[in-house]
């Protein structure tokens, strides 16, 4: 990918010569300090050369992408996960859609809809999965 450079600010903005398709896609930047035209401030002190960053990639295909899961401490028994799009609250998949896996044992599960973009699951006292 050869870009076309502009900068704004603290802002450079790198315009590719073909887009990202797949989310999944690990992208990564680096910048090496040319000897002419190297990226400065207007006190002349000048960027570093680093080594390759990885980019955060939110290109999502056409359809809602799994963007991640959390168990926290107020609610140990309650799974979420996030999606990149609004989800509709009106029908869920069966609970044999998903699973949970860990060093323990967890059963059967049910997917229940807590918000607009976040699927939900009840873990209850006896370690298996059941619809909040």
């Amino acid at each position: 990918m050869s870009p076309e450079v502009s900068v704004s600010g603290t802002k450079v903005i790198l315009s590719l010569s073909y887009p990202v398709h797949l989310h999944t896609d690990v992208i990564t930047v680096a910048y090496s300090k040319p000897a002419s035209n190297p990226l400065k401030t207007a006190s002349g002190g000048e960027a570093a050369t680093f080594s390759p960053q990885t980019v955060t990639n939110r290109v999502y295909p056409e359809g809602p992408a799994y963007v991640s899961s959390v168990i926290e401490n107020v609610s140990p028994s309650v799974l979420e996960m996030t999606f990149s799009m609004t989800l509709v609250n009106t029908q869920h998949p069966p609970a044999s859609a998903f699973s949970v896996n860990s060093k323990f044992s967890y059963p059967e599960m049910s997917p229940k809809l807590l918000s607009p973009v976040q699927k939900s699951y009840y873990l209850s006292p006896a370690l298996s999965l059941m619809e909040m």
